[in-house]
């Protein structure tokens, strides 16, 4: 059984969300953009964490340092997947963001 972090998009920069839609394709099929597999979805995206490798997500990975530390957390609780949605919860002491 795979454990699921469903998380809002607003705990991520708008530019996050431009660079993981170009890392996926938006019909729902998936791709792996170096060693980041995201799967588009129609409000947002889930991204497989199982071996992700911190080294990959912050010295690799263009995005902003909120999302790094939502990868890192996501990661450190053990979760599988993390599904940012922009109808997903809102997580106490995580910053947001109007976009």
């Amino acid at each position: 059984r795979e454990h699921v972090a469903y998380v809002s998009t607003a705990h991520i920069t708008d530019t996050d969300s431009e660079n993981l839609a170009k890392m996926s394709w938006n019909d729902g099929d998936s791709i792996v953009s170096g060693k980041l597999h995201v799967v588009s979805t129609e409000g947002g995206y889930f991204i497989h964490l199982n071996g992700l490798s911190m080294d990959l997500v912050h010295e690799e990975l263009e995005m902003s340092m909120d999302f790094k530390r939502l990868i890192a957390c996501a990661i450190a609780y053990k979760f599988d997947w993390l599904h940012l949605d922009a109808d997903g919860e809102i997580v106490e002491g995580l910053p947001t963001h109007n976009w």
